[in-house]
C-alpha cells in the first residue's frame, strides 16, 4: 500500500471530523522529532489528550500521536496542532505541489498562492492582512465566534470543507501559511467568501509550543518515532 502524503485528510481517534495534513516540521532544538502541522479546531475536541492517535482517514492507518496544540479561545493568533509522526507512514511532499522549499518570509499583497484540494491544486492571491471574526465549528461539534488576528485574506474562497490545515505555497514553493477558515458572508469582506490563512511565521514562532519550528525540506537520517499500532 502506498503511504499517504501531506494533503491527505486526517482525523483523531474514531472521530468523524476530518481536516488536512499540512506539512512536516521539526522543533529547532530537537530536529530528529518529525511533526505534522495541522489545524487545532479540526483535531482537538474537549476530550482530546496528548498522545491520542491520529489516523489517515482514507486508509485508517495510524500516522502519529497528538503532540500539542494552541489553545482555542475567543481571540487567537494561530489555530494549529502538532502531531508526532513516523515519517515512514506519511510522505514529506504535499500532494500535487511537491516538497515545500522551506518557509517564506513576508508575502505581500498580490502574492499568488497554491493549495491542494479536491484532487487538484487551486490558486488564489493575497488580498489583505487583517483581523477577522469567524463562526467556527470544531471537532466534536463545538461552535464559537472567534477573532483570528493578523491573518492573510485571499481574494476569493479557493478552499473547501475539510481543507483546514492545508499549506499554501507561493510560486517558489515556499510555505506561506495554513488554511484555517473562510470569511462569513455579509461581514467585513462582503457577500463573497474568502479563504483565511494563518501566516507560517506566526505558527513557527509560536512561543507556547516551547520551541520554534522549522519547515522540513528533507527528513532526518534517524528520526525518533512514536509507538504506533501496526
Amino acid at each position: 500500500m502506498l503511504k499517504p502524503s501531506c494533503g491527505t485528510r486526517i482525523r483523531r481517534g474514531d472521530s468523524t471530523d476530518v481536516c488536512t495534513a499540512g506539512c512536516l516540521v521539526t522543533y529547532s532544538h530537537q530536529p530528529d522529532k518529525v511533526l505534522l502541522l495541522s489545524v487545532c479546531h479540526g483535531l482537538v475536541s474537549s476530550s482530546a489528550t496528548q498522545g491520542d492517535l491520529i489516523f489517515d482517514d482514507a486508509t485508517g492507518k495510524a500516522l502519529g500521536r497528538l503532540e500539542t496544540w494552541a489553545a482555542f479561545t475567543d481571540q487567537i493568533d494561530i489555530d494549529a496542532a502538532l502531531v508526532w509522526i513516523d515519517p515512514a507512514r506519511i510522505g514529506i511532499d504535499i500532494m500535487g505541489l511537491g516538497v515545500p522549499a522551506g518557509a517564506a518570509t513576508r508575502s505581500g499583497i498580490g502574492t499568488e498562492l497554491s493549495i491542494f484540494t479536491i484532487g487538484n491544486p487551486r490558486v488564489s492571491t493575497i488580498e489583505a492582512r487583517a483581523d477577522v471574526t469567524v463562526h467556527v465549528t470544531g471537532a466534536g461539534g463545538w461552535v464559537r465566534d472567534t477573532l483570528y488576528r493578523k491573518q492573510i485574506i485571499c481574494r476569493e474562497q479557493f478552499s473547501a470543507s475539510g481543507d483546514s490545515g492545508a499549506i499554501a505555497l507561493n510560486g517558489q514553493g515556499q510555505a506561506v501559511g495554513m488554511v484555517v477558515a473562510v470569511t462569513d458572508p455579509g461581514e467585513t469582506w462582503g457577500v463573497e467568501r474568502h479563504t483565511i490563512i494563518t501566516p507560517i511565521d506566526a505558527i513557527t514562532g509560536y512561543l507556547p509550543f516551547g520551541d520554534t519550528l522549522t519547515v522540513l525540506r528533507g527528513l532526518p537520517a534517524k528520526p525518533s518515532v512514536p509507538s504506533l499500532p501496526s
